[in-house]
């Protein structure tokens, strides 16, 4: 009787002590997720390397859209353009790309190139077709844009990856008096 006792004593002091910690642990996260609204709300500022990075939701969209600001010293905007448009070399920088190639390049201000992400574990991995465009700096405006949007149609379907329909980035690039590039992204 008194190990029977014991027992439901024990039992019910672990099942306390659970549902408290449950309770705490809720509770932290809910201290630590960020509310995001419709609004930019700033996520993160790097102020090490100047970077500042922004959250939020869309208005009738399933995913949530980033933005960041960064100081590059001493950069000249033609050169990060260069940078960013060698489509090929994406998979040895670019977080999770498994695979980069161009498929076309309609001028020198147009492409369309292909990227399969890695995925995480258990999942397939994902690919994307970007149609990528570039504005050139003029005497009305300062700065160069690189516009990316995915074009999910433009390929046929490659089994077992998963198509991705949304991978829009648009990137602003401003030169600055002192030698420095402001980055909008």
């Amino acid at each position: 009787m008194l190990y029977r006792v014991t027992k439901i004593v024990l039992l019910a002091m672990l099942t306390s002590s659970f549902s408290q910690a449950v309770y705490a642990a809720k509770d932290d996260l809910d201290e630590l997720q960020m509310k995001l609204s419709n609004q930019w709300t700033l996520v993160k500022n790097d102020r090490l390397r100047d970077i500042k990075t922004y959250a939020r939701l869309e208005s009738g969209k399933q995913y949530r859209s980033f933005k960041a600001t960064v100081m590059m010293k001493d950069t000249k905007p033609e050169t990060l353009v260069r940078f960013l448009l060698d489509f090929e070399n994406y998979h040895k920088w670019y977080w999770q790309v498994l695979e980069s190639k161009l498929l076309k390049k309609v001028s020198p201000t147009e492409y369309y190139l292909y990227l399969v992400h890695k995925a995480p574990a258990g999942l397939p991995d994902r690919d994307v077709i970007l149609h990528a465009t570039v504005e050139l700096q003029n005497a009305a405006r300062n700065y160069i844009t690189l516009k990316v949007e995915a074009v999910p149609d433009y390929l046929p379907l490659k089994p077992p990856l998963v198509r991705m329909v949304a991978e829009d980035l648009q990137f602003k690039f401003t030169p600055l008096e002192n030698g420095d590039l402001f980055v909008e992204s």
